[in-house]
C-alpha cells in the first residue's frame, strides 16, 4: 500500500473497547467462527470453491503465546475494501 488510507473509527468505540459488545467475551469466537462459514458460502456462491465440503475453517490455540487464530479459505476481503469492512466500533 503507497498512500495511507484513513480509518474510520466509529462512536461505539468505547464501550466496544471497555464494556465489550457481549456479556460472556468467548461469544466473540463463535462470531469469528460464523463470518469464516459466511466467507465459505460466499465462496462457493462465487465459484472460488466448488461445495462447502471444500471449505476450511482451522482454529489453533498456542498457550505460550496466548494467541488463537481462526482461519478460512472462504472468499476474504479484497485490499481496497478493508477499511470499509472492518470499520471498528461503528456498528
Amino acid at each position: 500500500m503507497t498512500e495511507k488510507t484513513p480509518i474510520t473509527v466509529g462512536k461505539h468505540i468505547l464501550d466496544t473497547l471497555t464494556v465489550g459488545m457481549y456479556a460472556d467475551n468467548r461469544i466473540i469466537f463463535r462470531e469469528y467462527i460464523q463470518n469464516a462459514a459466511d466467507a465459505i458460502d460466499k465462496a462457493v456462491a462465487e465459484g472460488v470453491l466448488a461445495s462447502r465440503a471444500e471449505g476450511r475453517i482451522d482454529i489453533t490455540i498456542d498457550p505460550e503465546t496466548r494467541e488463537i487464530r481462526i482461519r478460512d479459505n472462504g472468499i476474504g476481503i479484497l485490499h481496497e475494501n478493508v477499511y470499509q469492512v472492518l470499520d471498528i466500533g461503528r456498528s
